[in-house]
């Protein structure tokens, strides 16, 4: 389930309304968000808390956006393996078809019409054939 703490307020939720209020605008509007507001204020405070946000941050961004971009590349890797693999599917079952159309006795002008390939294929298949 998503929540957008810009969305629509609820009769039934006030306390989720008051929390959703407090995320998108950080002010308190009731007694939990008011609590939560000063614990958040208390660890900003602290030296030892920002210096580990600080530190999270900064691995954050650093292996974030290295993660990122791996996983970009992954993405690209598998795209061009498939396309690959889709591509020497579709040019074994052309290849399949102007044998099949040759060994039917169809003309070269028919041939390069059903299949939309270039005169020079049609000889070479037609040597490979023996035809």
């Amino acid at each position: 389930m998503a929540i957008c703490a810009f969305g629509k307020e609820t009769e039934n939720a006030p306390t989720l309304n008051a929390f959703l209020k407090f995320i998108s605008t950080n002010e308190p509007t009731d007694d939990f968000t008011n609590r939560l507001c000063l614990a958040m204020n208390d660890v900003k405070r602290s030296a030892k808390n920002r210096s580990e946000y600080m530190s999270y941050e900064m691995d954050r961004l650093r292996y974030g956006n290295q993660r990122e971009e791996e996983g970009r590349a992954e993405g690209r890797a598998e795209g061009l393996a498939e396309g690959h693999s889709e591509g020497l599917s579709e040019g074994k079952s052309s290849t399949m078809e102007l044998f099949q159309l040759i060994q039917n006795g169809e003309a070269d002008d028919v041939i390069i019409s059903k299949l939309a390939c270039s005169e020079d294929d049609v000889q070479k298949a037609r040597a490979i054939l023996g035809k």
